[in-house]
């Protein structure tokens, strides 16, 4: 008999990973990975990492083993979305560290970085104070080419956790 029980769930009066348990029926909330979204998860994962070479080095192992997690998650074919969030906002955390060991942030940017709720938010406002950062020639061109370089990576890293998001959230 060859039977696969592969990412299967059963109920029984405890609840597995990934769903919540009401009586002896199991409300599954995790997150199948078509094939489809795997591809494109995997080759953000990689492009995540690419870009979090040029982050100073604690934030690159921090993201480092937060995309080893993912990979993982994405490999066991479901994904928790507490786990997603908690990942992704992770990331966001790491490239906002990187960004701001670099740059001079306002007590507005800080106050509504440490307020927002959801990975979207969390994308818009960092996305958005590095475009302002850039903006302001005059101390943009005052930092070090590598450290201009490394708030255009944080940019382009933002914006890839987002698509990230989008491409898991649609997952079926």
């Amino acid at each position: 008999m060859n039977e696969s029980y592969t990412n299967q769930k059963f109920g029984g009066g405890f609840a597995a990973s990934g769903g919540v348990q009401i009586g002896g029926q199991l409300i599954d909330n995790s997150i199948n990975v078509s094939s489809d979204n795997a591809e494109k998860v995997a080759q953000l994962i990689i492009h995540l990492r690419e870009l979090a070479q040029s982050f100073p080095e604690a934030q690159q192992e921090e993201i480092g083993f937060g995309l080893k997690d993912l990979e993982r998650d994405q490999q066991s074919g479901t994904i928790e979305p507490k786990q997603i969030q908690r990942r992704l906002k992770g990331f966001l955390a790491a490239a906002t560290a990187a960004f701001v060991s670099v740059v001079p942030v306002s007590e507005g940017f800080k106050t509504v970085s440490s307020n927002a709720v959801g990975t979207v938010d969390n994308v818009k406002i960092l996305v958005e104070e590095a475009k302002r950062f850039q903006g302001n020639q005059t101390q943009f061109e005052a930092l070090p080419e590598s450290d201009q370089q490394l708030v255009k990576t944080v940019e382009v890293f933002a914006e890839r956790v987002g698509k990230l998001a989008e491409v898991l959230e649609a997952a079926p």
